[in-house]
């Protein structure tokens, strides 16, 4: 028999890890002791970041309090503040705002907005704010709770209020002119300052371990100041404070760049939602039994009760998860495996993340898959193997999230006009707003394709799958590298004598990959479009199978700038390469056409221009994580009748680009000690083209 909760003068302290002792009264601690709230300890407060940092256990109960607590702080803060324009603050409102900040996530499911989606008919679903609603409000231990320990229509009051401050944070809420407590609070929510967002970035920032949000919430709250703008009563911020503000707005933008948004949390939750959408079509063509009554009825199509929906919890759902690795479905089965056992889908870094070239790749997947008797629809987004996600954050919207800084001169203004952090000014008076992030996630689940290939042709699928996602990784693009010619032969003895005795100096590894014929045809326009560029387009000859590849300078990866990228004499260079083609120019229109500047008109004009035949002797250095390829060429370049020959000697970083300085420390001994080397950053067409003039 459960007891019954009296109100009494007393209360406790709590011992808070991000705020210390917070003292709460009997009245609220009975809301705390619901089932309902106990709950919330059960729901971790940022998902599944704990897979990316390990700390980050916390959970939405303890944030829950901490809203409290710093709701209760500013009540105080502005309480002196409406004393002072003899205006009171009454009791009932108070109580109201303090239950409407201990509630505000009362309704989050688990995994947090991941549960949001579990329904694949979206009109389904319900937000955690309407979760929160019903649970305040609908016949539960919280709803008695409260009419106990206040009256009757207080829940209604504390739903109106949470109602109103989700409102305030997506449209701007009318300037009123008589205000109130819980007016205050509506205008701080919609200039992004309010107790919900300081405690979880102060929060999050400390249990994570990602010193970015940790801000001065105490002194930001002492910032805040009711005044008058365009004769309307509203909330400010003295200039002295802006520094406090400024931090507090970067902390939040940094936050969800490395933690809120963070690449790994992103794919596990859109991983999870891909668990419901499985085990709810599972369900519905009874091809899967459910571990549990409640689960029987989450995945079923009646609506679910607000007493079966506060039985959920993380841990609810991870025994399903665990429990379906075993099941017979094979894409459930992996994708439980993907989530508990941190197998993460393939993230590529598709070129540029251009929507253009996402899409090429798609295609480029139907295509392979069609080929092993396996049709897709060119739309991934019903398909388990796939993730694409965008993510979108600014740290300052000026058409809503307006904070107004009080300057010395009594003159209100906007944060964005006085802000350099939020917004740059030109000379000629125009802005630029900073600090927006946008982000396109893409991520590939190889074994869930490879299950769709008959067993006999999947090793065979995996070769072509790999080579087709190198094809378009940025990373499998972009060369790092230092070039040197030569004359005489002997150098290459003198130089393998020297990598030789450097590899064996640093205990390093040097790996001979043996001396192979490669022969490389170049292709250019009668105006030379291509090489004006400094872009080349060539079919490579490597026993009878052609590779085709385009190279440009590495600026064309940044359109914003305008020079070429070079780091003193190591060339930075990007490059479009496809693997088994014919060497016919028309048969490769589409893959010139998405790679180049070429109109169509130009690839018909397409001609040879040079020949270069190559001898090449290629060498593996590691060391450690440190990976290098040295290269020997024994080459001959052919124009027309014309034909020279040299030797030369490449370096390229294959492992991570920090590892450049690793190259330079070799290249800078490496010219120290061997004379009659001459370093070039001319490619061997440029090269050629200039030597057989």
């Amino acid at each position: 028999m459960k007891r019954k909760r009296i109100y009494t003068p007393g209360g406790k302290y709590l011992r808070d890890a991000i705020h210390g002792d917070i003292f709460i009264a009997d009245k609220f601690l009975a809301i705390i002791d619901c089932a309902e709230f106990q709950r919330l300890r059960r729901i971790k407060q940022l998902s599944v970041a704990n897979m990316v940092y390990p700390s980050a256990e916390h959970t939405r109960f303890s944030h829950s309090i901490g809203t409290f607590h710093i709701m209760s702080l500013m009540i105080e803060h502005f309480e002196k503040q409406f004393n002072q324009m003899n205006l009171v603050i009454d009791n009932d409102k108070k109580d109201i705002a303090l239950v409407a900040a201990l509630l505000h996530d009362i309704g989050h499911g688990p995994f947090s907005h991941a549960y949001e989606d579990i329904h694949p008919t979206h009109e389904r679903n319900l937000k955690h704010v309407d979760w929160s609603v019903k649970i305040i409000t609908e016949s539960n231990e919280i709803n008695k709770v409260l009419k106990e320990n206040f009256y009757d229509e207080f829940p209604s009051k504390v739903v109106e209020l949470i109602k109103n401050q989700r409102l305030a944070r997506e449209v701007q809420p009318e300037v009123k002119d008589t205000f109130d407590l819980f007016y205050v609070l509506s205008r701080l929510i919609s200039s992004q300052i309010d107790a919900d967002r300081m405690d979880y970035l102060k929060r999050d920032s400390t249990s994570s371990g990602v010193n970015l949000g940790n801000i001065d919430i105490s002194r930001i709250i002492k910032s805040l100041r009711v005044t008058v703008i365009n004769d309307k009563f509203n909330i400010c911020v003295p200039e002295k404070y802006l520094t406090d503000i400024e931090q507090y707005l970067l902390g939040r933008y940094q936050m969800h760049k490395e933690v809120y948004l963070h690449s790994f949390k992103v794919e596990m939750e859109e991983i999870i939602k891909k668990i419901f959408k499985r085990v709810h079509g599972l369900v519905q063509s009874k091809s899967l039994t459910l571990p549990s009554k409640i689960l029987e009825r989450v995945f079923s199509d009646a609506e679910l009760p607000v007493e079966d929906y506060v039985l959920l919890e993380d841990n609810v759902f991870l025994s399903a998860f665990n429990e379906w690795i075993f099941c017979d479905d094979k894409v459930l089965s992996e994708l439980c495996m993907s989530l508990l056992q941190r197998r993460k889908f393939l993230k590529i870094e598709i070129l540029n993340k251009e929507a253009s070239e996402i899409e090429r790749f798609k295609q480029e997947v139907v295509s392979l898959m069609k080929k092993y008797k396996v049709n897709l629809s060119s739309d991934f987004s019903n398909e388990y193997f796939w993730i694409e996600k965008q993510t979108e954050y600014s740290l300052y919207n000026t058409g809503k999230e307006n904070i107004w800084i009080l300057l010395s001169t009594g003159v209100h203004v906007d944060l964005a006009e006085i802000s350099d952090v939020i917004c740059r000014k030109d000379y000629d008076g125009t802005s630029e707003k900073l600090l927006e992030s946008v982000e396109k996630f893409t991520f590939i689940n190889v074994d869930i394709l490879r299950d769709m290939i008959p067993d006999k042709d999947r090793i065979g699928f995996e070769v072509s799958l790999e080579q087709l996602i190198n094809q378009y990784d940025n990373r499998n693009h972009v060369e790092i590298e230092k070039k040197y010619y030569f004359s005489d032969e002997t150098v290459f003895d003198r130089i393998h004598d020297f990598i030789q005795s450097y590899s064996e100096s640093g205990n390093r590894k040097l790996i001979n990959s043996g001396k192979k014929y490669q022969e490389d045809t170049y292709y250019d326009t009668p105006e030379e479009l291509l090489n004006s560029q400094n872009s080349t387009l060539r079919f490579r000859n490597k026993s009878g199978k052609y590779q085709l590849t385009l190279k440009h300078p590495s600026s064309q990866l940044d359109p914003k700038t305008n020079t070429n990228s070079v780091i003193d004499t190591q060339s930075v260079r990007f490059e479009h390469q496809i693997d088994n083609v014919s060497n016919n120019i028309a048969d490769n229109v589409q893959f010139i056409l998405s790679n180049s500047n070429l109109s169509e008109k130009d690839i018909s004009n397409l001609s040879k221009t040079i020949v270069i035949k190559n001898y090449r002797t290629k060498f593996e250095l590691m060391d450690k994580n440190v990976e290098l390829e040295i290269v020997f060429d024994d080459v001959t370049y052919s124009k027309d009748s014309k034909e020279f020959k040299e030797y030369q000697l490449e370096i390229e970083v294959k492992s991570d680009y920090s590892h450049r300085t690793n190259l330079k420390l070799l290249t800078d001994q490496l010219e120290s000690e061997i004379e009659g080397i001459n370093i070039t950053m001319e490619s061997k067409y440029q090269r050629g083209l200039r030597l057989l003039k």
